[in-house]
């Protein structure tokens, strides 16, 4: 037990890694590098705007959207129980083999028209869902003991902006494919790619070691549930995970909507400037991934409530800069994405100093789940807000012309900052001397 004590306080002094960690990493940053094709799809315009070209509306366009991080809300937690009994990477590899059989399903849709298309539609993102519940049941559990702890500030940040750049670069070259207005065809071979893509992210998934094997505590799911809640400080968090997601989470869908109904952009641009958010995004993993190291989580979440407040509010007023409407708004969009990303790392890092240390698939997922479940429901209620009529389609504030959309957003933005006073649900875990010493 000393040894293990001595080896333990080595890591997280000079921050050495052994050679199966190392390979553990650089195994997950390929298997996301191919996998993240297919889930970002669902937030950067891309099958947004293929759903309007199979004529959906946009209120059914909002709420299939949402339906992966809504399956995925429901059962994760369910599927990191299994995964803490039954092995980590075996539930995590039945999961990308149904994402891989949900995004092919998608692929499929594109063949039919009317009911019919959306029905493939619905069964594929349903499985999709199913597929992203089970890999990421014991995605962060697998992880934890893989990634020294004194480096995963830094590891998360470049293995977001490693799958982030690719992302971009794959979304870069289908923006570029596609015309103004797309036949559906030419987003199915989009689709068959992004489906390939999840065999060889399944191939790369299985080299990654689990080095904590499953636990062979007694109890059933009730029992380990109760453990996981009475942690110190775990709950409080969550909570505080799903009110910021439950504001931010759809507000991407809203900007692809504007930009598509109100601004009547051509799809290419739609996805282009769904594609800036991701950039935004790469630059906030590089400059987040050191900044939560080195200052802690609470500060780089307030500073995450300021500009999400900030963004909302200036793109709702987009009409005062008509002449640069464009740039105007893929500067929102980097920044958005840029803030969204610092915001992940700070989630990722808190999350990982405060599971405990028995069922952590499941601790790790009852916050994801919260997370995406606020996801979800961001979606869900601006979908049943938009389809009910309850927001006038068109209003003026100050002289400025406003939609429905507008009112999500500014609603979304006024939550954001007003959550400022739940930072006191962080407990910030991490030592001061862990923050600063890593550099």
């Amino acid at each position: 037990m000393e040894e293990t004590d001595n080896r333990t306080e080595e890591i997280s002094g000079s921050v050495p890694v052994t050679p199966e960690q190392k390979r553990g990493m650089r195994s997950t940053i390929l298997a996301q590098c191919f996998g993240c094709l297919s889930f970002l799809a669902f937030s950067n315009s891309l099958l947004l705007v293929y759903l309007t070209q199979l004529q959906v509306s946009t209120a059914r366009i909002v709420a299939y959207l949402s339906l992966p991080a809504l399956g995925e809300a429901l059962l994760i937690v369910p599927s990191a129980f299994l995964a803490d009994r039954y092995g980590k990477r075996r539930i995590g590899l039945a999961g990308v083999t149904a994402e891989t059989l949900g995004f092919g399903l998608l692929t499929v849709s594109g063949a039919f028209t009317g009911p019919l298309a959306e029905a493939w539609v619905v069964m594929g993102a349903a499985v999709f869902a199913v597929g992203r519940a089970l890999f990421n049941s014991s995605w962060y559990a697998l992880l934890s003991p893989v990634v020294p702890e004194s480096m995963r500030g830094e590891f998360f940040g470049r293995l977001r902006f490693s799958w982030q750049l690719c992302g971009i670069l794959f979304a870069a070259l289908c923006a570029a494919a596609l015309p103004r207005e797309a036949p559906p065809w030419i987003y199915q071979v989009l689709l068959a790619v992004m489906t390939a893509s999840l065999v060889v992210k399944f191939f790369f998934y299985r080299t990654i070691p689990e080095l904590e094997k499953a636990s062979d505590m007694r109890g059933g799911f009730w029992r380990a549930m109760g453990h996981v809640v009475r942690a110190e400080g775990f709950l409080s968090f969550c909570a505080y995970v799903f009110l910021l997601s439950l504001f931010t989470a759809g507000c991407p869908i809203i900007f692809g909507l504007v930009e598509k109904d109100v601004l009547k952009l051509g799809d290419g641009l739609v996805v282009m400037l769904g594609t800036v958010l991701m950039i935004g995004s790469v630059f906030g993993f590089l400059a987040g991934g050191k900044a939560v190291d080195r200052f802690g989580t609470k500060p780089a979440f307030l500073v995450c409530h300021f500009f999400y407040g900030v963004v909302l509010v200036v793109f709702v007023a987009r009409a005062i800069v008509p002449g640069i409407l464009v740039p105007f708004i893929a500067a929102l969009s980097f920044l958005f994405g840029f803030v969204r990303a610092i915001s992940s790392i700070a989630i990722s890092t808190e999350l990982l100093a405060l599971m405990p240390a028995d069922n952590k698939s499941l601790s790790s997922s009852t916050c994801m789940a919260l997370q995406t479940s606020g996801g979800a429901l961001s979606g869900v209620l601006a979908a049943w807000a938009l389809q009910a009529g309850m927001l006038s389609p068109r209003w003026s504030l100050r002289g400025l012309e406003m939609t429905a959309y507008d009112s999500v957003l500014l609603a979304c933005a006024a939550m954001i900052v007003l959550l400022v006073v739940t930072l006191g649900l962080v407990p910030s875990v991490l030592r001061k001397s862990q923050w600063m010493g890593h550099h």
